[in-house]
């Protein structure tokens, strides 16, 4: 009966650890980086951000996949519900009964982290060199993505402790390698499905996120002078472009160097990242029709950069054959 009586009451325990939390496991860091270290590099090729800074930021702010937040509302970055229109989990943080984004799955988290850097609050960030980890962890800080004065050294530590750089060397050839062995693909992750009732929802959940509408019908591009672009479609403007990736219309214009009244047409190339002041090119021969700003926009120079490099003015025609200095 004593043997019986133990066994029950183990059973009920062991029953109360796995449904308590939402998730039988309780992942170690090792565990958390193998399952999203190919998700990470994902968001490094489409995205321009360090694999290491994402999965450094995912330990830390989910406490390796095992928080609350992260097992109930699939959000691994603790990125709150300021600008969204999704549902929201509730629970005390700096201040009581605090609003986060919830997922349905836990790769919209990592997306919307993505799209979360890629505000122009964090621009300067994408000027850095993907191996520079230490300068994106200071970049974060320093914007204000986190109020903690440690939070920098804090992913630091982690990143060098598990050696977390080496992803940020990877080739595409060896992310499609990784993922090609994972276990755990695009389909078919260790993903919560979201099923738990909010304490409070807002107020037009029912609409599909602002967000997640991003992440489907806007695929991001990074063109090779490290600028995130989109390609443009058949009939948007400039309105419907900075609405769709959270930006204002003006920076849409100042980004491409257009004025209001410049037309847009589908397969045109919009960056949503300022362009630079050079390229990785030092030089290149004009075809017949180039002008300086179909350079600029072609190299991802500043045109008055493109313009004070080459001795020109703007209205000044550019000939076939004419060599333009790009760095």
């Amino acid at each position: 009966m004593r043997i019986t009586l133990l066994i029950y009451l183990f059973t009920i325990q062991t029953s109360l650890l796995v449904l308590g939390n939402g998730n039988e496991t309780e992942y170690t860091r090792k565990d958390y980086i193998d399952l999203w270290k190919v998700t990470a590099l994902k968001n490094m090729f489409e995205h321009n951000i360090p694999a290491s800074i994402t999965l450094a930021q995912g330990i830390l702010e989910s406490g390796n996949g095992n928080s609350t937040l992260t097992r109930k509302a699939n959000n691994h970055f603790g990125i709150k519900c300021h600008g969204w229109d999704g549902p929201g989990y509730y629970m005390d943080d700096d201040k009581k009964d605090e609003c986060f984004r919830s997922y349905k799955r836990a790769e919209d988290s990592f997306e919307d982290h993505s799209q979360f850097l890629l505000k122009p609050r964090y621009a300067n960030l994408f000027s850095l060199k993907l191996t520079d980890y230490k300068g994106w962890a200071k970049g974060l800080k320093k914007a204000g993505y986190a109020t903690n004065p440690e939070y920098a050294s804090r992913l630091i530590k982690i990143i060098e402790e598990n050696k977390l750089y080496e992803f940020d060397k990877y080739s595409y050839e060896d992310y499609l390698s990784l993922k090609g062995k994972s276990k755990y693909n695009d389909d078919s992750n260790p993903t919560i499905i979201a099923s738990t009732p909010t304490k409070k929802k807002s107020k037009n959940s029912s609409k599909e996120p602002k967000e997640l509408e991003i992440t489907i019908g806007r695929k991001q591009y990074v063109h090779e002078n490290k600028i995130n672009y989109i390609i443009a479609k058949e009939g948007d403007d400039y309105n419907s472009i900075a609405s769709d990736m959270n930006l204002g219309k003006w920076q849409i214009l100042k980004y491409n160097e257009l004025d209001k009244n410049d037309q847009i047409h589908a397969g045109d190339v919009v960056f949503i990242q300022p362009k630079h002041n050079k390229s990785k090119k030092k030089s290149c021969i004009a075809a017949n029709g180039d002008s300086w700003r179909s350079i600029s926009q072609h190299y991802g120079i500043k045109m008055s950069k493109l313009l004070k490099m080459n001795d020109a003015s703007q209205d000044q025609a550019i000939k076939a054959g004419q060599k333009i200095l790009l760095r």
